[in-house]
């Protein structure tokens, strides 16, 4: 369920943080670019919070 929450929240995230920049840029709004943009951002999210937990299990049990 986590995971599911996490790409919506990207989702919503990458197309806010497109908005933004297609305005700063005075550059058209581009629905499918924003939405990849979203996608790709919420996957990295979720690989990169394994990857620090998976770390931070070793270092504990090391301990």
């Amino acid at each position: 369920m986590k995971y599911i929450i996490t790409i919506i929240w990207g989702f919503i995230l990458g197309h806010v943080v497109y908005y933004l920049g297609s305005s700063l840029t005075s550059t058209p709004y581009d629905f499918t670019l924003a939405t990849i943009l979203g996608l790709v951002m919420a996957v990295a999210t979720v690989v990169l919070a394994q990857i620090l937990l998976k770390s931070d299990n070793e270092e504990v049990k090391k301990s």
